[in-house]
């Protein structure tokens, strides 16, 4: 379990809703690779290695499939390295396919994590006194994801141990696809059925309710907040003066840092590494107390 899992849900919120507009908004390239290793580096501490090992292969596939893609249909910049069919190639097209994947990529890998430490009673605790019912939409929503894949796996072993298909033949696999979609199809319908006679059953809607959390917003989670809420100032500070504006069109800007800019790039560094030293951190800790045992 992540020792991150143990934040208070405000804190967990407000860095992952800050790292995914930061690896959304800005083309800098040291923002970029910033975020990228930042989100990937956390997930490392998350997953299990070969977990981890796929969504790598994932992000790095996305990434390129994005950076070859992008000269096909965007054909514009200076540096003209190759026509295909009649259609320009250019660098600056390519570095910035290049970037657009790697905050793609950034983003899907911050959204893991998030879902990896951020739990479905979380959710409804913070949102819940703003919508109740779309608190609790989207927390069944994020809740029956797991569930669906739970029961993908469960039919398709299920037929396996029937015999209905073989690994060796590509028919028999996909004919296994179609028939586990269909049988979660049904299940799902179902299940939204017993759970809308559940909850009226229940009396969900019908007058005020009153609801039990457990999550204390102590002193470390304020001096948490208090520095995520700084240096992220300082960051939108440096953002707001322009210090990382960069450009891929028509030709690559150079990529210079005023020495007044580094505290921006300090502070970013910071926010991007901080779940990182503290997974870290907590390893030791972990480490020292098992050897002392």
């Amino acid at each position: 379990m992540s020792f991150i899992t143990h934040w208070h849900p405000l804190v967990t919120f407000f860095f992952y809703v800050n790292m995914l507009i930061i690896s959304m908004c800005f083309d800098q390239p040291i923002i970029i690779l910033g975020a990228v290793v930042g989100s990937i580096g956390w997930l490392y501490f998350l997953l299990s290695r070969n977990e981890w090992v796929k969504n790598l292969v994932f992000y790095l596939v996305l990434a390129l499939i994005i950076m070859v893609t992008n000269p096909l249909f965007s054909h514009k910049g200076q540096t003209v390295l190759f026509f295909l069919n009649g259609n320009a190639v250019t660098k600056e097209a390519i570095l910035y396919g290049a970037a657009m994947g790697g905050k793609m990529a950034a983003v899907f890998a911050y959204s893991r994590c998030f879902a990896e430490v951020f739990r479905i009673n979380q959710f409804l605790y913070l949102f819940q006194k703003i919508s109740p019912k779309l608190a609790l939409l989207l927390s069944m929503a994020l809740g029956f994801v797991p569930k669906l894949k739970r029961q993908a796996k469960s039919v398709s072993d299920m037929q396996r141990t029937m015999g209905m298909y073989s690994k060796h033949s590509y028919m028999d696999q996909v004919l296994s696809k179609i028939r586990v979609f269909d049988s979660l199809i049904t299940w799902s319908l179902e299940q939204g059925v017993t759970t809308a006679d559940s909850m009226n059953a229940r009396g969900y809607g019908q007058g005020r309710r009153s609801s039990f959390t457990i999550y204390r917003f102590g002193g470390a989670d304020r001096v948490r907040l208090f520095w995520l809420v700084v240096i992220a100032g300082i960051f939108y500070v440096g953002a707001m003066a322009d210090a990382f504006a960069f450009s891929y069109y028509p030709t690559i800007m150079n990529l210079e840092i005023n020495p007044r800019q580094w505290i921006y790039y300090i502070c970013f560094v910071s926010l991007a590494a901080m779940p990182i030293c503290l997974e870290i951190k907590e390893k030791m800790k972990w480490n020292v107390l098992q050897s002392k045992m």
